[in-house]
């Protein structure tokens, strides 16, 4: 539980899901706490006579950050969104280090600017349209396999690591089924028992590239810095690996988390 838990605040407070806002968790209305100010992009702006340009760019993601020039989250995009390429860039820092924000116009209500990280833009038309059907993660703790089905039919399956045999041993897991209420880019991570935060995507955070939180659960599914863990070729006991989360290797949790959205439904079992 301490590998995921500080992720998961983190989550909050960098947060790619719609309904967080100003670093602080909306509440579960869904409402915005007081106190963060007026958002200074996604709003309607008088100010803009017209686009700056033609749509050159699109969202290659779902639940992308939209951020100020401060690197505030102010919202987030949708894969496929259009958006005009403008030349400011910001470099983050802390949590966001390593990753580069350029500063884009949004041409679908609500129009205006923000600051999305380069590596969610694409060139227009590249992105093969995401699944539309009723998507279903589901993990098997004995054979320590994932599998994603759209609709009822399988679409890919592959090794994942999950609890240590003395987690097993403790009971400190659970089994049933659960929504994704949480996603996270690069998410960040605080060493157990220590005030050490590590960034998130450093070549130290286990956690990897991608995090997918469950609901009602504090623990989820992330990346890792350990793939020959779970590699092709590995036994199922020897995939348990995890103080509790699964772990996936980071080409295919990059790929899951372009396929699902908030809601998509998890199902843990034996």
């Amino acid at each position: 539980m301490n590998l995921v838990l500080r992720s998961i605040w983190a989550a909050a407070r960098s947060s790619v899901v719609r309904g967080f806002a100003c670093g602080t968790l909306a509440l579960a209305a869904g409402s915005l706490l007081a106190g963060c100010g007026a958002p200074e992009a996604r709003v309607p702006d008088a100010t803009l006579a017209a686009a700056p340009g033609p749509a050159n760019r699109e969202i290659c993601s779902n639940d992308v950050n939209v951020r100020n020039a401060a690197l505030a989250s102010i919202g987030t995009a949708t894969r496929g969104e259009k958006v005009t390429l403008m030349p400011e860039r910001v470099t983050g820092t802390g949590a966001l280090a390593g990753n580069t924000f350029a500063r884009v116009y949004f041409h679908a209500a609500p129009v205006g600017y923000g600051y999305v990280a380069q590596q969610f833009l694409c060139k227009l038309g590249s992105q093969p349209p995401a699944p539309t059907g009723k998507r279903v993660i589901e993990v098997n703790y004995t054979t320590n396999r994932l599998k994603f089905f759209v609709d009822g039919k399988l679409v890919r399956e592959w090794n994942v690591g999950t609890m240590r045999q003395a987690v097993l041993n403790s009971g400190d897991y659970k089994v049933g089924t659960y929504t994704i209420w949480a996603k996270d880019v690069c998410p960040p991570w605080r060493k157990p028992g220590t005030t050490v935060d590590v960034p998130g995507c450093a070549s130290n955070n286990p956690l990897g590239t991608r995090g997918l939180w469950f609901s009602g659960y504090l623990y989820g599914l992330h990346g890792t810095i350990e793939p020959a863990l779970i590699a092709e070729g590995t036994t199922a006991n020897g995939r348990r690996v995890s103080s509790g989360c699964i772990r996936n290797s980071n080409a295919n949790i990059e790929w899951l988390y372009d396929q699902v959205k908030i809601g998509d439904e998890v199902r843990l079992f034996w």
